[in-house]
């Protein structure tokens, strides 16, 4: 008797499925898993023995209509594995519902049968759920987390992976193992130059006819903490059969490093469709690229951009949607220098007038420098994975465990959304189906608005010593506290505070509660580590701790996201779970809890103190005890460390906060304003001088966005910092006027970056109706340069503009500043948006203060005197 073979443990990389041919008529469904062993050997798990299915009603004529298919459709006779009654429960109300599960064969093949019984008048269910995500959900297992094979057979080896079949039933999950990803990049550059010489400058062009070669591709790979390896390969000559071989070449090489993530910049829209057409071309399958057999490329499609099974293949350009950057470009050029602090070693002209050199002098230093050019390119690439923070959404992918092929690409809702399929499936309750196109149209046409976060507005602008406490995950805890969920849901009730029963426990209060307490711990960790590391200087500290540190707030922050996630889930059109009566409790019970810690604070105190604000789940309570707060603050100057503590009233009133909440909810302490001021009447903009650190906090107002100029960000936050520090309004108005009295005197070519601005670009000027100042920029920059501006404009997120002297409107003065002259700026423009934006906090100068010359407001000598007195 044999023995059973040593267990073998991986982590799932990626997952498929193929058909595999049994007999004449049968066909077997195989999960195929891509996994990594703690050697970093590739292993591919053939899975079978795990059936795909869905559910219909069981009704009188449920074995009828089955046995009517059985005996016209010969081929559902050959799907069906096998089909039996069972009960679930529904998501709404969890009332019971009686079933058939009917397990089939090939997972394409669900729908076509499904919709031939909904013919005959039996409804379906849980039919539109992938076979993999199928597989995930009922077995538990988690891609990017590891399991354990048993059992197994291996079979034959191909070149770069071991390859062994199991029964589901024969794999476990386990503990997961330290595993740092190999990340490649990829990139490719492409001839701009025609056969007889011309430069192609219309880029457009070279995508649609796709018969430009491919000059140079590279890869850069390693992992974080690793030495990064390049590799660059070159077209040697101006043939078929030479851009073939580099194409072989490359693709040997990739599959010779075997990531697990494959990352591009501009992939989905230019790296990877011009390849894999050449590829076609030159008579290769794109396919081969997959790390598993006859696997097929999935093309960018809606929110998901190429698919490469196997491999988790992700284009950087969509982490830059949100993005702002300092040129307001969002090109490799302005990503490197605002994430690496470095720049390109050449553009892709560069690369094309060195490969034309290297191809006719044959030089190995046109070489070099070419090869410099191009991996440090794909080296920027491979850097800008990590430093535009894609770790972190790796961690939300490993806590859900959806498909990571799929889950890169995915919103935090559909992550969130699948971790409650979990859930559901554990608790017996059908999930939801995706709503139809007109089920959609439905939706929108009737959707009542919805409840926003609830935002007291301020009462007063300047405040001293004010409590800032923030309610930890409000949604998540009100889901759980209050048991938010379709099951428990009870739209007769009128009070949201009372539409949820308190039995059973619903999905959402399950997979909630779990996160949070999962979190909880984390941070517990957190705070441990924090405080034994503080100990130490930088250079004593243990580097694997901090490296502990740091993995630790990257998985809090995953907590977080999913945790978030959920609250959207019923308020969105498009998801399973929409229902906006759910949405707008959740934040009808948000809103009511706010207006609890309000009155509860002027009971305990008996109205010394008050709620001067509340922001969706922050509160700003105004202390009475101010000496505390002052002599806290007048500590941290002195470098002492902050003890709430030493401020009793704030501690007492936090927890009272915390006996009248319910215990799934926290009220965090945030900080302690020595003072703060909020723009009147407006919400979510305040700015406060933090007694526990010393720092000035700014929250909303101009000096922070993007879209204000420097000089009216330096006015208002010189203000702010002497209004809060100081609480001083007349000594900020005075600095006000000097600083404006500065700008008048400023030589003209320093007045351009006192006076740019970054104005957006969402689409094609010619879709604007009105016309902004940076779209008006935007027209002017394409006619001086003979550029087409239908083009120009999607290379810019945000377009550089200065407001020139004139009286016609904004967009007809606005200019790029390489078209300005700097003595034709208009001074007086940029001066009144900033005593705008003073006046928002407080401080009134008007434009005759900074004219002294000629309205005799202003003693000119007299403010220089009390500015050397301060």
């Amino acid at each position: 008797m044999s023995e059973d073979p040593p267990p073998i443990k991986c982590l799932i990389v990626d997952l498929d499925f193929f058909i595999q041919e049994k007999g004449i008529e049968t066909e077997e469904p195989i999960i195929r898993i891509r996994g990594k062993t703690e050697n970093n050997e590739v292993i591919i798990i053939h899975v079978t023995g795990f059936y795909p299915y869905f559910y219909i009603d069981d009704v009188s004529e449920t074995t009828k209509s089955i046995q009517s298919l059985l005996y016209t459709e010969k081929e559902f006779g050959d799907w069906i594995q096998d089909h039996f009654p069972i009960t679930k429960y529904r998501y709404y109300q969890n009332k019971p519902i009686f079933l058939y599960k009917i397990l089939g064969r090939n997972p394409w093949r669900i729908m076509k049968f499904s919709k031939l019984l909904r013919e005959k008048g039996i409804k379906s269910y849980e039919n539109d759920i992938s076979y993999t995500s199928r597989f995930l959900i009922d077995t538990n297992f988690k891609g990017l987390n590891w399991i354990e094979i048993k059992n197994y057979e291996e079979l034959q080896e191909n070149q770069f992976a071991r390859i062994f079949e199991v029964n589901y039933e024969d794999i476990e999950q386990v503990d997961n193992l330290d595993f740092q990803y190999t990340v490649m990049s990829f990139n490719i550059a492409i001839n701009s130059i025609t056969e007889d010489g011309k430069k192609i400058r219309n880029f457009s062009s070279i995508m649609a006819e796709r018969s430009q070669r491919i000059i140079a591709i590279c890869l850069s790979w390693g992992r974080e903490e690793g030495k990064i390896q390049n590799k660059t390969f070159f077209l040697e000559d101006d043939s078929n059969e030479s851009e073939k071989t580099m194409i072989e070449n490359i693709i040997a090489t990739i599959h010779e490093v075997s990531p697990e993530i494959f990352v591009t910049f501009n992939g989905n829209q230019v790296t990877l469709p011009y390849f894999f057409s050449r590829m076609e071309s030159l008579g290769l399958d794109p396919n081969i690229i997959c790390p598993l057999k006859n696997a097929k490329i999935k093309p960018s499609i809606g929110y998901l951009g190429y698919r490469i099974p196997g491999y988790i293949s992700y284009d950087l350009v969509k982490s830059t949607r949100w993005l702002r950057t300092k040129t307001g470009k969002k090109g490799l050029e302005d990503l490197a220098q605002q994430f690496l602090n470095t720049k390109r070693k050449g553009d892709y002209s560069q690369i094309n007038d060195l490969w034309f050199q290297m191809l006719d002098n044959k030089k190995k230093t046109e070489k070099q420098e070419l090869e410099d050019i191009c991996n440090h390119d794909s080296f920027i690439i491979h850097s800008l994975f990590y430093a535009m923070g894609m770790e972190e959404w790796l961690e939300v992918m490993k806590l859900v465990g959806i498909r990571p092929s799929e889950g890169i690409y995915s919103t935090p809702r559909h992550l969130g959304e699948f971790q409650l399929f979990r859930v559901l499936h554990q608790k017996d309750t059908i999930i939801p189906a995706e709503p139809t196109r007109d089920e959609l149209s439905v939706r929108k046409s009737t959707r009542s608005l919805a409840v926003g976060g609830f935002v007291l507005v301020p009462k007063g602008t300047l405040h001293e010593a004010v409590l800032i406490a923030d309610f930890t995950s409000m949604f998540p805890s009100i889901m759980v506290s209050h048991n938010i969920g379709g099951e428990s849901f009870d739209g007769s009730v009128a009070a949201p505070m009372n539409k949820f029963k308190t039995k059973p426990d619903t999905g959402l209060r399950i997979m909630q509660n779990q996160i949070l307490e999962e979190r909880k711990n984390v941070k517990k960790r957190i705070y441990e580590l924090e405080t034994y590391l503080r100990s130490f200087s930088k250079s004593e500290r243990d580097k694997n701790l901090e490296k502990e540190l740091k993995k630790l707030k990257i998985q809090s922050n995953a907590y977080k996201i999913v945790a978030n996630s959920m609250y959207g889930s019923h308020n969105y059109v498009g998801s399973r779970f929409y229902d906006t009566e759910i949405s707008n409790a959740i934040t009808s019970i948000s809103k009511e809890y706010i207006k609890r810690v309000d009155q509860w604070t002027q009971d305990i105190t008996e109205n010394r103190c008050q709620v001067v604000y509340g922001d969706t789940d922050s509160i700003f309570v105004k202390l009475s005890d101010k000496t505390s707060v002052f002599k806290a603050a007048e500590n941290t100057s002195r470098g002492k460390v902050f003890s709430l503590g030493n401020v009793p009233e704030a501690n007492d009133l936090l927890e009272y906060f915390a006996s009248k909440l319910p215990k799934q909810m926290d009220l965090q302490f945030v900080d302690l304003a020595l003072r703060i001021v909020f723009a009147p009447e407006t919400k979510k903009r305040y700015s406060y001088v933090s007694a526990v650190t010393g720092d000035l906090k700014i929250v909303g107002f101009e000096a922070i966005r993007s879209d204000t100029s420097p000089f009216a960000v330096e006015v208002q936050t010189a203000a702010l910092k002497l209004v809060l520090e100081d609480g001083d309004i007349q000594k900020a108005r005075r600095k006000v006027i000097e600083l404006c009295l500065e700008f008048k005197d400023l030589e003209p070519e320093k007045v351009i970056e006192k006076t740019m601005i970054l104005g957006p670009i969402r689409r094609s000027p010619k879709d604007y109706k009105s016309k902004t100042p940076a779209i008006g920029a935007l027209e002017d920059f394409a006619f001086s340069y003979e550029l087409d501006v239908d083009e120009i404009w999607k290379d810019y997120e945000r377009f550089p503009f200065v407001i020139l002297e004139g009286n016609s409107p904004l967009y007809k003065r606005a200019k790029h500043p390489t078209l300005t002259d700097p003595s034709k700026i208009d001074r007086e423009h940029y001066i009144l948006e900033a005593l705008r934006d003073v006046k928002r906090i407080g401080v009134r100068v008007e434009l005759q203060d900074i004219n002294p010359s000629s309205q005799k407001t202003l003693d000119f000598s007299i403010l220089n005197s009390k500015k050397s007195e301060d």
